[in-house]
């Protein structure tokens, strides 16, 4: 059963600090916009964000949000978090402007709305179409599966790591 097993977890959030903070980098060489990280996960909204200030923007900072999905090759499909336990998390408690989805070595920059609008479209009009799964430790997160087609769709920027 996915999920079903727990993992290492402290392992897991090393990795993932790791891989915030080299897409973080990549974004930051391509606009020169520098990133501010989570200190210590304290941004539990979003995982960094890119300081904007110095430009002639009415905004101040762009959040992002980092999933790296290791089972969507060979799956086909994101798992795209809403739920923890009681709780809503993931892309339902995020206050990112956009989430990063990691495929193998692709990078989709995807605006969090576009997924919402997608995940609600599919609730609307193609319910039958819409596949929700457990996940995470012991299987306690709820989690939409979009195929990865779609999340092609969605992306405003695809980035290559190396």
């Amino acid at each position: 059963m996915l999920g079903s097993e727990p993992t290492d977890v402290k392992g897991d959030i090393d990795d993932e600090k790791i891989v915030e903070k080299e897409i973080a980098e990549m974004l930051t060489a391509e606009t020169g916009n520098p990133f501010v990280m989570s200190p210590d996960r304290q941004f539990y909204e979003y995982d960094f964000r890119l300081d904007t200030r110095h430009l002639d923007s009415p905004f101040f900072e762009i959040r992002y949000e980092v999933k790296d999905d290791k089972a969507g090759i060979t799956s086909g499909n994101v798992a795209i978090e809403y739920k923890n336990g009681k709780n809503i998390s993931g892309i339902f408690a995020s206050q990112s402007d956009f989430y990063i989805i990691i495929i193998g070595r692709v990078v989709y920059i995807i605006p969090r709305n576009a997924i919402l609008y997608e995940i609600f479209r599919m609730l609307c009009h193609e319910r039958e179409k819409v596949r929700i799964v457990n996940g995470g430790d012991y299987g306690k997160s709820r989690m939409f599966l979009l195929p990865i087609s779609t999340i092609k769709e969605m992306a405003i920027k695809v980035m290559y790591r190396k």
